[in-house]
């Protein structure tokens, strides 16, 4: 019996550890699928204070399966900075899902590189690469500073740059309201 409570008591504590870690950020924004061709794709990753990719925290289906080579201006940045070329497609299948429905996203990073190794306190810069119609596409960037007390759980200022001609009014809004928020 002492065996059996000690057991239970070890489980509980590791699975308590392994639920106290938290998420790095904290990714809102709001999506709304546009018709046509050429768009609703998006992709969600972070690069280190280098520039350097870190991880994809989520990519659309049809351009990590492929579509960015049959689509070159498909979720270009992404696509170059990510490497996906030399991806397994079981690497690809962990980082892919499918295009979401309209409305709010909320999406996580924990704080992980590619590798599953926790990232060194330090400045990361979280990228939201949408694609607007055809070669027109968007970029959100911000800076998170991970293990800086004084800006933990602020608010991350938003950079928004737009690629390939300026958009109509209508396509501007597949991706808007980015809010990025530091968690640790």
């Amino acid at each position: 019996m002492k065996k059996f409570l000690l057991l239970v008591c070890f489980a509980g504590l590791a699975a308590a550890g392994a639920f106290a870690q938290e998420a790095a950020a904290e990714i809102g924004f709001n999506f709304t699928r546009l018709n046509g061709s050429g768009t609703n794709q998006f992709a969600l990753w972070v690069e280190n204070d280098q520039g350097r990719y870190v991880k994809t925290i989520f990519v659309t289906r049809f351009t990590a399966a492929g579509g960015w080579e049959k689509r070159p201006a498909s979720l270009s940045q992404w696509v170059k900075q990510s490497k996906v070329s030399n991806m397994s497609g079981t690497q690809v299948d962990a980082l892919s899902q499918a295009t979401p429905q309209n409305g709010r996203q909320t999406l996580r990073w924990d704080g992980l590189d590619e590798r599953g190794a926790e990232v060194p306190n330090g400045v990361y810069t979280i990228h939201l690469e949408a694609n607007l119609r055809n070669e027109n596409r968007v970029i959100y960037s911000a800076e998170i500073p991970l293990g800086v007390s004084n800006t933990r759980r602020a608010q991350a200022n938003i950079n928004r740059k737009f690629y390939g001609g300026v958009p109509a009014e209508a396509d501007r809004g597949i991706i808007d309201q980015v809010s990025v928020r530091p968690l640790r």
